[in-house]
Parts: structure tokens; sequence; C-alpha cells
């Protein structure tokens, strides 16, 4: 179970460390949708379970980085999702 050191989860490495879990454009996506309130909604399935997985703290393959990359697309339309509530909320976006 993570305790929030750095090393010990990829969500707790990009946004209370801010260091590199996957790679960009990734990495950028999670802190976005991280700032935008998303947290949970990565915490919870089938996200978790993904982000778990593809971590490449637990090894790199040419599938793994296709699989990332192919997360692209579906976390885009998370953070323009999170950004459309956001705004309807009357939340100022950078």
């Amino acid at each position: 179970m993570p305790n929030g050191k750095p090393g010990d989860h990829p969500l707790t490495d990009l946004l209370n460390w801010d260091s590199p879990a996957f790679g960009e454009p990734v990495d950028g996506l999670l802190r976005e949708i991280g700032k935008l309130g998303g947290e949970s909604i990565l915490g919870r399935s089938p996200w978790r379970e993904g982000l778990w997985d593809l971590w490449p703290r637990w090894g790199r393959s040419e599938a793994k980085d296709a699989e990332i990359a192919a997360m692209v697309e579906p976390l885009t339309q998370l953070r323009d999702r999170l950004k459309g509530e956001a705004r309807e909320r009357g939340r100022e976006i950078e």
C-alpha cells in the first residue's frame, strides 16, 4: 500500500513530488487532471489498475510503451470533460 513517499505510487510521484512517472504527454495530462480535481477518478477502476500495471517502475517493453501511448486520448477526454465541468461551475481555468 502506498505511504506517500517518492517511488511508491505513480500518482503520488507525479502529483505530490512532481517526479516523472510515465513520460510526456501522459504525465502532463495526469497533472492537469489532478489540478482539476480528478485525482479521485484516477484512483478508481479502471484507471487505478491501468496506471499501476503500466507504471514503468515495473519494467518497460514495447507493448507497455504502446499501452501508455494509448492512454493519451482517453486522458485528454477526461481532462477536457473536467475542464468543461469546472467552467460550468464558474471556475477560472488557466
